[in-house]
């Protein structure tokens, strides 16, 4: 076995176990598209379709990264809870509840995104919890668009409206 198909197997089996606790969920994954938004194609080893919270959380990425911000509000209950962290020193936490804070840090977040720059890597969930990776294109700074690579975890409460949101991103400020 070739040192480039051994890292590539170790690589695969590294993210099997990492995802084994999610056993019994459906889980899909694709590689990034070359452009748009475009939701993930089934694991092979996945018969199941995608479910309610991957679909919702898919629908509200599309919405917030082209700035649809009325689909993306439409998606959210009330009381919803958003937390956003990262291991950078220059990045605050953030922790929001209510629609209308949401909205405003959303907006907020969002206008610095290229639109039909979100590229889903990963989603796994069920019908009330999804977890979805996705990098979208950012103005961060001065310049060219940087790439930033977010973990998002979705809770919907019964009427299938986003309740909780946790965000984990890094940024490259390189």
């Amino acid at each position: 076995m070739s040192q480039l198909d051994r890292r590539g197997f170790l690589q695969r089996l590294g993210a099997s176990l990492a995802l084994a606790p999610f056993a019994g969920m459906a889980m899909t994954q694709r590689r990034p598209p070359n452009a748009g938004f475009v939701p993930e194609q089934q694991d092979p080893a996945s018969a199941k379709p995608d479910s309610q919270a991957i679909a919702i959380a898919h629908a509200h990425i599309e919405a917030w990264s082209n700035h649809d911000f009325a689909s993306a509000r439409k998606s959210l209950a009330a009381d919803i809870h958003f937390t956003a962290t990262s291991m950078q020193p220059a990045v605050t936490p953030t922790d929001l509840v209510g629609i209308d804070n949401y909205m405003t840090g959303l907006v907020r977040f969002a206008q610095a995104v290229v639109p039909a720059s979100a590229r889903v890597i990963a989603s796994i969930g069920d019908e009330r919890n999804a977890l979805v990776m996705v990098t979208v294109k950012a103005f961060l700074g001065l310049g060219t668009p940087k790439t930033l690579p977010m973990a998002r975890l979705y809770l919907l409460d019964g009427q299938g409206k986003i309740k909780g949101e946790q965000v984990i991103f890094y940024v490259d400020r390189s």
